[in-house]
């Protein structure tokens, strides 16, 4: 098994950061990606790591926050594996601090409804 880190907050020049997770995992001459990052960072990342979305065959998501699931969009048709409810709306609270949506965003969720949706693991 390999595992490469596409998106994360740390990232060193080529790569993009943001905040946010994605992990490209190969096995057996397949690959998954676990979690998309925010979106910006997604798609250029896995150019410069000569990772081919066409290599991707399936995504898990582990929760719907925009940080985990922003990319969604930028993939090709793959089959995605996530909990029910994965775009339920989510907000983050902290004292003295204004209330923020950290959900899904609008286009994650419009692929998710396209495509074949597998939820559970």
């Amino acid at each position: 098994m390999r595992l490469t880190v596409v998106v994360d907050n740390a990232a060193v020049p080529p790569l993009v950061g943001e905040h946010g997770l994605s992990l490209f995992l190969e096995y057996g001459g397949g690959g998954f990606l676990f979690d998309t990052g925010a979106g910006g960072a997604l798609a250029p990342n896995l150019c410069r790591l000569g990772i081919e979305p066409r290599r991707i065959g399936r995504v898990i998501l582990s929760h719907g926050h925009y940080d985990h699931t922003g990319g969604l969009a930028s993939l090709p048709e793959v089959e995605i594996y996530c909990c029910p409810g994965v775009e339920v709306r989510r907000f983050s609270r902290h004292p003295g601090m204004p209330v923020r949506d950290i959900s899904m965003p609008p286009v994650g969720v419009a692929a998710l409804r396209n495509r074949r949706e597998i939820t559970g693991f």
